[in-house]
C-alpha cells in the first residue's frame, strides 16, 4: 500500500503538439507503456458526489487499485493505492468485479461507501510516456476513450504548488502551446465527445 499527496499540472494537447513533445523528450510510441484503466462508483454516484475517483489499473507488469480524494487545492489529490497480483488484476478487469484491498477498503468505509455497492462506470486505454528529472516527472499521454481519442501533458512534482505551476506554464509558453487545463480523465471518459476543439 502507498498513500501520498500527488501534485500535478495538466494540459490538453493537439496531435501535433503531442508529437512535438515526444520529440522534445526523445520519446516515441515505441517507448510508451500501455495502461488499461477501469473506474468504479455506486449507482447513486457516491464517489462522484465527494469528488473522488476509484480506478483499477492493469499493465503488462503490474496491477493496482487507487482511490483519489481531493487535496488542499485543485492541483493536488490524496491517493491510496493497494497493489494486486498481476493475474488477479487482469481477472478483475476482465470481469468488472472489483475486490478492493484493505487500505482502499478502509478509506471507503470512512466515507460510508460499501465496496459491494461499486460497479463499473467506464474504462479506457492510456499509452503513456514519461521523462523524469529532479523534482519533476513529465508525462505525455495518448488516451483512447470510448467515443474519442485525445492527448495530454502532465507534470508531477514535489515542488510547492506556486513554483510548480510557474514551471509548467513557462514550459508551455516556451513551446507556444496554449494553456488548456484538462478535465480529469474520469470526466473525459464519460463524455460523448471531446470538450476541446483542436
Amino acid at each position: 500500500m502507498t498513500k501520498a499527496v500527488e501534485t500535478e499540472f495538466k494540459n490538453i494537447l493537439s496531435a501535433s503538439e503531442y508529437q512535438q513533445l515526444l520529440s522534445h523528450f526523445s520519446l516515441d510510441r515505441s517507448t510508451c507503456h500501455t495502461q488499461h484503466n477501469m473506474y468504479f462508483d455506486t449507482t447513486d454516484h457516491a464517489l462522484k458526489e465527494k469528488h473522488m475517483g476509484l480506478r483499477l489499473r492493469v499493465t503488462d507488469n503490474y496491477a493496482h487499485i487507487t482511490l483519489k480524494e481531493p487535496g488542499t487545492n485543485h492541483h493536488q489529490m490524496l491517493e491510496t493505492t493497494d497493489h494486486l497480483p498481476l493475474e488477479a488484476g487482469r481477472k478483475q478487469f476482465e470481469t468488472g468485479s472489483l475486490t478492493v484491498g484493505p487500505n482502499v477498503g478502509k478509506v471507503l468505509q470512512q466515507h460510508g461507501i460499501h465496496p459491494n455497492a461499486l460497479e463499473v462506470i467506464g474504462s479506457f486505454i492510456t499509452h503513456r510516456n514519461e521523462k523524469k528529472y529532479p523534482h519533476q516527472t513529465w508525462v505525455v499521454d495518448a488516451c483512447e476513450f470510448e467515443h474519442f481519442n485525445d492527448y495530454e501533458l502532465e507534470m508531477e512534482t514535489d515542488l510547492p504548488v506556486e513554483e510548480g505551476l510557474a514551471t509548467f506554464e513557462t514550459f508551455l509558453a516556451d513551446r507556444n502551446i496554449p494553456r488548456r487545463p484538462s478535465l480529469r480523465k474520469i470526466q473525459r471518459m464519460q463524455q460523448k465527445e471531446s470538450a476541446y476543439a483542436l
